[in-house]
């Protein structure tokens, strides 16, 4: 397939390229920071600097669980979920920083009676973003275990395998072309189907829940409400935080879409005997491509915090 070797060696790469400089730019347009008076507001500046210091520190801790998983168990199993166990251990962080430092919103006064939503602090479009992300990589798990296939030594859903005919004319004694059809079988692994998509599946499910259960935290901690400055500062914060937890789980799924969209390229693509084979292969990277963009953005939005202003 020499249009798709193409491909890898120069789209794919260019295509990152792009991505990543846009990323950039968007960064630095998102990169304005809160205002607010530092001196009469100590705890917002400790509750800030936790909230910011803990996404990096999720993100290289993440990081760093992602790739520890590829290679744990047999066969590694974990191996297409370690994106998601990224994102996981990078909401974990951001849960961690907050629960330990709100108490900078709760300053001495009376509290004031005031009824705090989820939805105030969620970002939509980006929550949009993140279910439509959930709904393509549930999509893909479908797909792959439907095409995968039993391995060499009988393990389900780990192998793909092919068949196809050659159609070949050979000369008989007296000269008279016959048809003579050569069948041939093929088979590839690591595939990630059933022995995989499980794992994949269950770091969707706690990334999800802990996700809900951030947002839920977050819109729900205490603070004092009769301070009209501090209440402000404090909903941008929260704000700021919610996006964290909304980006570093989309950031988790799309990349769990590449991972598995990137590896069923390559195996699809290494039967070019079979149409339908390099059909999925063209299709695995067009979807490649997609969650190439969509993790970038996510990851930008995730290190380059906003100011926490009402979208």
């Amino acid at each position: 397939m020499v249009v798709s070797g193409v491909l890898v060696v120069v789209a794919l790469p260019l295509l990152a390229v792009v991505v990543v400089l846009a990323a950039v730019v968007a960064g630095r347009r998102r990169s304005a920071r809160l205002v607010f008076d530092s001196e009469a507001y100590p705890g917002l500046v400790a509750l800030r600097r936790s909230t910011i210091a803990l996404r990096w520190t999720g993100v290289v801790v993440g990081i760093l669980a992602g790739v520890a998983v590829i290679g744990v168990g047999p066969l590694a199993p974990l191996a297409f979920a370690s994106p998601l166990v990224a994102g996981i251990v990078a909401v974990a962080a951001l849960l961690v920083g907050q629960q330990l430092s709100y108490s900078g919103a709760r300053s001495r006064g009376s509290a004031g009676v005031e009824t705090r939503r989820l939805r105030d602090y969620v970002p939509v479009g980006l929550a949009r973003r993140v279910g439509a992300a959930t709904g393509v990589l549930l999509t893909v798990c479908l797909f792959l275990v439907i095409a995968a296939s039993p391995d060499d030594l009988g393990r389900p859903g780990r192998a793909l395998t092919a068949a196809w005919v050659e159609h070949r004319w050979v000369a008989d004694q007296a000269g008279v072309l016959q048809r003579d059809d050569a069948f041939h079988s093929g088979a590839t692994s690591p595939f990630p189907g059933s022995f995989y998509v499980p794992a994949v599946l269950g770091a969707l499910a706690l990334l999800l829940a802990l996700s809900v259960l951030g947002l839920w935290l977050t819109a729900r901690r205490p603070r004092n409400g009769g301070d009209p400055e501090l209440v402000r500062v404090d909903d941008a914060l929260r704000r700021i935080t919610a996006e964290g937890i909304v980006a570093a789980a989309g950031a988790g799924i799309a990349g769990g879409v590449l991972a598995l969209s990137v590896v069923a390229y390559t195996r699809f693509g290494q039967f070019p005997q079979v149409p339908v084979h390099v059909a999925c292969s063209y299709l695995g990277a067009l979807v490649a491509l997609g969650a190439l963009a969509s993790t970038l953005a996510f990851a930008t939005t995730l290190l380059v915090p906003g100011n926490g202003n009402r979208r």
